[in-house]
C-alpha cells in the first residue's frame, strides 16, 4: 500500500489531480457565481472538460501504455468517467440540496470521492497493461 503510494504513477497522478481540480473549482465557480448557472448543470460542465483535460494528462504523464488500442482504451475511460460523473452529480445534488451545504465545500468532498474513484479505476482497468504488452 504505501510503496503504491510513492510509486511515480500515483505522485504524477496528485500533481495531474490538483491541476484538474483547480480548472474544475474554477470553472464551477465562473459558472455558477458569474455566468449564474444552477450548481448541478454548471458541476456537469466543469467535470466533463476538466475530464478531458485529465484524461490526456493521464495518458501522456501518468500511466504507462496499456498496450490496448486507444479507442479500447477511451470505452473503459468513458465508462468509468459516467459512473465518476453520476458519482459527482449525486453528491452535489445530496450536499446541496439536503443538507444544505455550500456548493464550494461539496465539490471539495465530491472531488475527493470521484478521484479515489478515478485513480483505482484508472489504473486497473482503463490504464492496466495488458499480458504480453
Amino acid at each position: 500500500m504505501i510503496r503504491t503510494l510513492l510509486s511515480h504513477n500515483f505522485i504524477r497522478y496528485i500533481i495531474v489531480g490538483v491541476i484538474s481540480m483547480a480548472i474544475e473549482m474554477g470553472m464551477l465557480i465562473l459558472l455558477v457565481e458569474r455566468l449564474g448557472l444552477p450548481v448541478l448543470e454548471s458541476n456537469l460542465i466543469a467535470f466533463v472538460i476538466t475530464n478531458i483535460v485529465n484524461y490526456i494528462l493521464s495518458r501522456l504523464w501518468v500511466f504507462e501504455k496499456s498496450g490496448r488500442k486507444k479507442r479500447v482504451e477511451l470505452v473503459w475511460f468513458s465508462l468509468f468517467l459516467s459512473i465518476s460523473l453520476l458519482l459527482s452529480q449525486a453528491l452535489m445534488w445530496i450536499g446541496v440540496d439536503y443538507l444544505h451545504l455550500d456548493y464550494k465545500i461539496t465539490k471539495l468532498i465530491s472531488i475527493v470521492i470521484v478521484v479515489a474513484w478515478n485513480f483505482l479505476t484508472r489504473k486497473h482497468f482503463v490504464f492496466a497493461r495488458q499480458a504480453g504488452a
